[in-house]
């Protein structure tokens, strides 16, 4: 079995112009094809789509006149590939925020075969003593730091691996957010206009301490 999305090829037919590939999950009826690319005018195609498990796939051919004619339909197991690295969408590093007043979700984007995502969050950047490891998420790209794991006033270094039937993959960069529960130490000192002031300015110039 192939590792990964194969190329697929197919002879020439007598007489036809385009060429269409269907593939579609095995036992389909290729109504609603897995992934299908139309108007082909050479004999071989790769799907640009991530494709592991086990399809149907067939060829239609089309003349000028618009008649068709199609294949036999064979049957393909695809076998994934180890996935890649994980690329990290948010929150940036450097990002702060009151965990009590709003969610902390990391992101990341898709990684093609990955079946699954683990997510390590630590207040070391070496991850030695991680507060959430290992969490195999299923197949979503993006995880909520559970109630009561974090501290105040403390910045926490996050990265996420890749995971399927082929392997894992390597970690991916870190970044880093601050929680941060405690309000500024002290409340702004106004000082003009004073309190009771009459004005005809009516853009008057206001000030603190």
């Amino acid at each position: 079995a192939p590792l990964g999305t194969p190329t697929f090829s197919w002879k020439a037919a007598a007489g036809a112009k385009y060429y269409e590939l269907l593939i579609d999950d095995a036992g389909g009826d290729f109504s609603e094809p897995f992934y299908s690319k139309s108007k082909l005018t050479v004999l071989y195609h790769k799907p640009t789509v991530a494709m592991f498990g086990v399809f149907d796939w067939k060829v239609i051919a089309t003349d000028l006149a618009g008649n068709v004619k199609e294949s036999e339909v064979r049957t393909l197991t695809v076998n994934p590939l180890r996935p890649g690295t994980p690329v990290l969408l948010s929150p940036s590093s450097g990002y702060f925020v009151n965990d009590e007043k709003m969610d902390i979700v990391l992101s990341w984007k898709i990684v093609p075969y990955a079946e699954s995502y683990n997510v390590i969050v630590d207040d070391n950047p070496l991850f030695t003593s991680p507060v959430i490891s290992p969490y195999w998420s299923s197949d979503t790209t993006s995880y909520t730091m559970p109630d009561g794991v974090l501290s105040d006033n403390t910045k926490y270094y996050w990265k996420v691996q890749a995971k399927n039937s082929a392997g894992t993959s390597l970690w991916s960069a870190y970044r880093y957010f601050t929680v941060d529960r405690t309000p500024p130490a002290t409340a702004p000192v106004l000082r003009l206009p004073a309190n009771g002031a009459y004005t005809y300015d009516t853009t008057p110039a206001l000030s603190v301490n």
